[in-house]
């Protein structure tokens, strides 16, 4: 009897599927605020670009979340199944890049192409790494937020104080840091393949 109690209750603990989903959405609209902040507020003084790219984002992590869900179906592994979405969305973040916003390789040769890649890929999948529920992931979660909100700060205080020379700066230290995030993801993935072991 106590057995069946135990596991109607882990069962209750588990977040109904929409909640899930509107978490995935908000998770990862959080990790894009900063980002376009710079980009659309800081260097395009357009607070209409701002709101209507954070729109888009929820539409696309929407889509995402749909094509998440058939990929689990592919794909059993949860660890080889994170690798190969973060290295599809951050893919097809790179194509939106290339060929809607001009930053292609050939035509824009100032871009990083890795920190465009990552920021596509951390959008779509590091809000799995702060969904996750177990506490075996609490370190790795508080790991995450302290490099990702002084690195957030540190870009927007740098673009905003400094006029001009500042904004380059901004920019610069967005893009390179932006490339950090994918030790935040190598540490995810080896948790996963660490705790799915026992």
């Amino acid at each position: 009897m106590s057995r069946f109690a135990d596991s109607s209750r882990n069962v209750d603990q588990l977040p109904p599927q929409r909640h899930r989903l509107l978490r995935y959405v908000a998770w990862g609209l959080a990790l894009s605020l900063g980002g376009e902040f710079l980009n659309q507020i800081i260097v395009h003084h357009s607070i209409k670009g701002y709101f209507s790219t954070l729109a888009l984002y929820a539409v696309l992590l929407f889509i995402a979340y749909g094509l998440q869900m058939i990929i689990s179906k592919l794909i059993e592994k949860k660890n080889v199944r994170e690798i190969f979405e973060y290295c599809l969305f951050g893919s097809a973040g790179l194509m939106i890049e290339w060929f809607l916003i001009g930053n292609a390789p050939w035509d824009h040769t100032g871009a990083l192409q890795i920190g465009m890649f990552t920021w596509w890929a951390c959008l779509w999948v590091m809000p799995h790494l702060l969904l996750e529920t177990s506490i075996s992931y609490d370190s790795l979660k508080k790991s995450f937020w302290r490099f990702f909100i002084p690195f957030t700060l540190s870009y927007l205080i740098i673009s905003t104080l400094i006029p001009t020379l500042g904004i380059n700066f901004g920019i610069i230290i967005y893009a390179y840091g932006t490339v950090v995030v994918n030790y935040f993801f190598v540490r995810y993935v080896m948790a996963i393949s660490i705790i799915e072991k026992y």
